[in-house]
């Protein structure tokens, strides 16, 4: 399974950018932050959610796969957060590599859980990711990334920002809900953001 979606991470040619964050723009980063902190985490994962929903059935297959970088030591653990939000039972895989990168001689640590979305507490690994960049917990340190290989669909919330949505063309992206504050379509190279 690992081949099938690194394969349609290369395949992607094709990316939607969607704005995760209240669209008030008249604040600086910091200062929009703090104005909206009561209620600006529950509106990112609300929106993070929707694009989620709109991008994969319930009963449709998907993998999650998480990417950690680091010393030789780096280990993505079952017990870490990220994994501790999949229902595993007979129809959940998991599986686990290591490499090292050729150019940088980093190791990369990945791990693949195959189930259908129901499967995935797809909330709180949105809160995890997006409470990263502010050292809140819980929190997510992998970069995970949800693919479907029967749509060649894949969903990649960057951090509290905003969704990427990637595929082999403009045709095969989904059709998303219309209050959603998309940024851009744009033409990408996978190594950029999946690979």
């Amino acid at each position: 399974m690992w081949n099938e979606v690194k394969s349609c991470l290369k395949n992607t040619q094709f990316a939607v950018r969607l704005e995760l964050r209240p669209t008030d723009r008249n604040l600086d980063e910091y200062d929009y932050i703090q104005a909206v902190k009561p209620n600006y985490f529950p509106t990112v994962i609300d929106a993070a959610s929707l694009v989620f929903e709109s991008t994969f059935a319930p009963d449709e297959a998907i993998a999650m796969l998480c990417r950690r970088w680091g010393s030789k030591r780096t280990h993505i653990r079952t017990s870490g957060f990220g994994l501790k939000q999949v229902q595993f039972d007979q129809d959940v895989s998991l599986s686990f590599k290591k490499r090292k990168t050729k150019e940088r001689g980093i190791w990369i640590r990945e791990a693949l859980v195959l189930g259908d979305r129901r499967k995935f507490n797809h909330r709180n690994i949105f809160l995890g990711i997006a409470h990263a960049d502010f050292n809140i917990q819980p929190m997510i340190r992998e970069w995970v990334v949800f693919v479907s290989l029967q749509k060649e669909l894949v969903y990649f919330m960057y951090d509290d920002r905003g969704v990427l949505i990637a595929s082999p063309s403009k045709e095969t992206l989904p059709t998303l809900p219309e209050n959603l504050n998309i940024l851009r379509y744009e033409d990408i190279r996978p190594s950029e953001f999946l690979l």
